[in-house]
C-alpha cells in the first residue's frame, strides 16, 4: 500500500469522526466498508499512530435475511440501534467509524416508506452530525452483478433507490463524494482519496 504513512498522524486534527458509505442495495457498501475498515487496521497497526477505527454494520441486514421486511415504526427502533453501534465507539475513544449505513440512509428509508415522524429521526440524525461530524461518500454502481440474497429490493428497485438517495442528499444540503467503487483498483483510489482528504 503506496500511503505517506508519515501523515496519518495529522489526521486526528481532522473534526472528522465517521467515514459514511452512501448508495442502493448492492452497490457495494458492506464491501468497501470493510476494506477500508481493514486498511485503516494496518495504517493504525503500522503507524503505531493511535489512529483508531471500528466497522459499524448495517443492523437491518439479518431482517433481510430473514425476509422480515419492516413496517410501522421499526424504523424508528432501527434508527436507535444504528445509534447505539455507531456512539459505542465514539465515545469511548476510537477516532473513526467507517459505516455502510449511515443514520442519513436510515432517514432516506424512513421518508421513502412514509415512516410516521421520519422528520424527527432527520432532526436526531443532524444532531448527531454536529457531535460526530461525518465524510459522506456516495458509491456508484458501476456494472458489478447485483445479488439479490440478504436484500429487500430487486436490481431495478435497487437503481431506483440510487438515483432518489442522490436527489434525498441533494435537496437537504448533505455533502457528499460520488465515488466509483466496483473493482479492487477503484477501491484502492477509493482509500488514497479518503486519505487525502482526511489529512
Amino acid at each position: 500500500m503506496l500511503i505517506n504513512l508519515l501523515k496519518i498522524g495529522e489526521m486526528c486534527l481532522s473534526n472528522i469522526r465517521r467515514i459514511s458509505l452512501f448508495g442502493g442495495p448492492g452497490i457495494s457498501k458492506s464491501t468497501t466498508a470493510a476494506y477500508l475498515f481493514s486498511s485503516f487496521k494496518h495504517i493504525s497497526v503500522t503507524t503505531n499512530s493511535g489512529f483508531t477505527s471500528e466497522l459499524v454494520q448495517e443492523y437491518v441486514k439479518a431482517w433481510a435475511y430473514e425476509k422480515r421486511c419492516p413496517s410501522g415504526f421499526d424504523q424508528w427502533f432501527l434508527f436507535t440501534q444504528q445509534v447505539r453501534a455507531e456512539e459505542l465507539p465514539l465515545k469511548n475513544g476510537v477516532r473513526y467509524i467507517i459505516t455502510d449505513s449511515p443514520l442519513i440512509l436510515n432517514v432516506f428509508y424512513a421518508r421513502k416508506y412514509a415512516v410516521p415522524g421520519w422528520q424527527f429521526l432527520f432532526g436526531l440524525a443532524l444532531e448527531f452530525e454536529k457531535k460526530y461530524p461525518s465524510y459522506n461518500l456516495l458509491l456508484e454502481r458501476g456494472d458489478r452483478q447485483y445479488v439479490k440474497s440478504g436484500r429487500f429490493e430487486t436490481e431495478e428497485e435497487a437503481k431506483d433507490i440510487d438515483k432518489e438517495l442522490e436527489e434525498f442528499l441533494s435537496i437537504n444540503n448533505i455533502a457528499y463524494k460520488k465515488v466509483k467503487s466496483s473493482s479492487l483498483k477503484e477501491r484502492e483510489e477509493l482509500l488514497f482519496s479518503v486519505v487525502g482528504d482526511l489529512v
